[in-house]
């Protein structure tokens, strides 16, 4: 899939894999803006061509330009194609021509969803964030997920130990659920968390509890070598579900992601 393609079909996995961009100047037309004082046509002319030797944005090359900037060797163009619809270009100078980074589409309007949060729950290694990137993939709507009930950042240790702050945690579950309330379809990780206290918060929203199973063989040979993992987390977490009851259970060392993606949208009303 190019990156066209990809950006197009999982938006909620964008944030992961796009290069911060500069500000936006909505409403300068063929202006350049560059911090460097650099700006030229021979720049977008370059831009355009690797643009049509692109397979997946080969069709944008010609659309007008909206805003172009320059940040020593990136470009960030601002294009409008025959329909209306807009496309951020980043780029990057590869002497003697440009290479193309990314290419982000305008998307459609974004409906109002029905309020939903689905709450995954498992051992370490189960399969969490997987899962939780494989929805936002396969749904035809947009999903906020949340690796960790988390907003913003705070003091490591109180992450660590969250019984040392319960009105901070309480008040992450309450943020992430009012993102959900206001129409969207948001996926979040348990992270250790009891369900008594998602459910405290969740009673204005739909909510899907999601349990993950993997054999402990398997749990452990996922852990073995993973970078910035704990180490012992799979055996530490192998009674992650008591206590926890459950509207779907999958078996992640036998589904596929999709798979176990589409089982959980088919909860979803």
């Amino acid at each position: 899939m190019g990156r066209r393609a990809a950006i197009d079909a999982a938006p909620a996995g964008l944030a992961a894999s796009c290069v911060p961009l500069l500000p936006i100047c909505r409403g300068v037309v063929g202006q350049y803006l560059n911090v460097d004082g650099i700006g030229d046509d021979d720049t977008l002319a370059r831009l355009r061509k690797a643009l049509a030797a692109d397979g997946t944005a080969g069709d944008i090359a010609d659309s007008d330009l909206v805003w172009f900037g320059r940040n020593v060797d990136r470009i960030d163009v601002r294009l409008r194609d025959a329909d209306g619809r807009e496309h951020h270009v980043v780029a990057t100078e590869d002497h003697p021509g440009l290479s193309i980074v990314l290419v982000l589409s305008e998307p459609a309007q974004v409906p109002v969803q029905p309020p939903v949060v689905v709450v995954v729950n498992g051992p370490s290694g189960s399969g969490k964030s997987t899962l939780l990137r494989s929805i936002a993939e396969v749904s035809e709507v947009p999903w906020v997920t949340f690796d960790e009930p988390i907003l913003g950042t705070t003091d490591q240790p109180l992450l660590v130990w969250p019984e040392r702050s319960p009105q901070l945690h309480d008040g992450f579950l309450d943020g992430i659920v009012a993102v959900a309330a206001a129409g969207n379809a948001v996926a979040v990780a348990a992270a250790g968390h009891g369900q008594d206290r998602f459910r405290a918060s969740m009673r204005e929203v739909q909510a899907l509890y999601v349990g993950l199973d993997c054999p402990i063989d398997v749990l452990l040979e996922r852990e073995h070598g993973r970078e910035g993992r704990w180490g012992g987390l799979a055996l530490q977490s192998s009674r992650a579900h008591d206590g926890w009851t459950y509207d779907l259970r999958l078996d992640t060392s036998e589904l596929a992601p999709n798979e176990a993606a589409l089982a959980v949208l088919a909860l979803v009303t």
